[in-house]
């Protein structure tokens, strides 16, 4: 599903995600509270494409799991 995970344009952050098994498939969530416990939050100070979060997505139909539908496709919520 991620093709490219970038933090900072430095950063690989592949392995900065929770993934939760859901109803609507697989959650991954950036700065989870559990996450954030072991490292701290990570966040950025300035705005830009060079200085935050970039993923490039692909939605992998073979591989797409879901339980309620036979759909695939992406969900993004963003808080601050």
């Amino acid at each position: 599903m991620l093709v490219i995970c970038k933090f900072k344009r430095a950063i690989s952050c592949e392995d900065l995600f929770t993934i939760t098994e859901t109803p609507l498939g697989l959650c991954y969530t950036f700065n989870s509270h559990d996450l954030v416990k072991e490292r701290g939050p990570l966040l950025s100070y300035h705005s830009g494409a060079s200085n935050g979060l970039y993923m490039r997505l692909n939605v992998n139909q073979s591989q797409y799991y879901s339980s309620l539908t036979a759909s695939a496709g992406f969900r993004v919520n963003m808080t601050d």
